[in-house]
């Protein structure tokens, strides 16, 4: 997503220029043993918590980060709207309809309409693939948030083994003297811990969290839509139902109607919990 990039790459900007206007000698911010721990440690405290299956998948939910999302609920109730539409005109052919939807998850519900599954058995099999399917990518955001912790956990231990050999060499020749360049090495490691945390992990589990739950509204409006069509509702009604998960603002009327008579309303009690 262009925000993602673009938030990053502000976040990056925005502490350089804080950190070049505040030090005349630059060079201290760069420093290779900090860079060590923090990012040695971190990747080895990841491969004690995480099989290596499952950083791989970590990988691959990263990359999604940054890229774009194909699938928004509005345009989604539309197609299930216009799909209902066809097949109350004619039933037959909904095997036709199956290639040419954009979501697979209506591909799927559309096969077991198709194959004539009683609406219980539908039900079931689509509420079993959206929760998997959650809890899997649910999996990569527990991952991130507790990756989260390692950096500035391992910063610290920087600084405390920097604090440890300026004090050792406090007595020394000029020790005191050193005091100040030594002690600002010592913290280089913290600010690296809360950088890679608060500038990777933390944002881009949030990231990752968000496009789970609407990835889940839109397998959820999928399930009722295919519910819906399996039991031959109205077009319009569905119509309407469908866009009561939506925003106000992002409705959609391809029927060219806002009223659903009372004959056509449908039952939601026992799909709205």
């Amino acid at each position: 997503m262009i925000s993602a990039l673009l938030g990053l790459l502000s976040a990056i900007a925005i502490t350089v220029y804080a950190c070049f206007s505040t030090s005349g000698n630059h060079a201290i911010y760069l420093d290779r043993m900090s860079v060590l721990i923090v990012v040695g440690g971190t990747l080895s405290a990841a491969f004690i918590t995480f099989n290596f299956k499952q950083l791989r998948y970590l990988a691959w939910s990263l990359s999604r980060v940054f890229t774009r999302e194909i699938y928004h609920a509005a345009d989604i109730v539309k197609e299930l709207v216009e799909i209902a539409d066809q097949l109350n005109k004619n039933p037959a052919t909904v095997n036709g309809l199956i290639d040419g939807v954009s979501h697979p998850f209506i591909k799927d519900g559309l096969r077991l309409v198709a194959n004539d599954f009683d609406p219980v058995t539908i039900e079931n099999i689509m509420v079993c693939s959206i929760t998997e399917r959650k809890n899997a990518h649910l999996a990569h955001v527990d991952i991130m948030r507790a990756l989260a912790k390692y950096p500035p956990a391992f910063g610290m231990i920087g600084t405390v083994i920097g604090l440890v050999a300026l004090l050792q060499n406090i007595s020394a020749d000029g020790g005191v003297a050193k005091i100040g360049p030594n002690m600002a090495v010592a913290l280089i490691t913290t600010l690296y811990g809360l950088l890679i945390s608060n500038f990777i992990f933390i944002p881009m589990g949030e990231n990752i969290y968000n496009k789970v739950k609407r990835d889940t509204q839109i397998r959820r409006i999928i399930m009722e839509g295919i519910l819906l069509i399996r039991k031959k509702e109205d077009a319009m009604a569905i119509q309407e139902y469908l866009n009561s998960f939506l925003h106000p603002n992002n409705r959609t009327d391809i029927l060219g109607t806002t009223n659903v008579s009372a004959k056509q309303g449908i039952s939601k009690g026992k799909r709205a919990a």
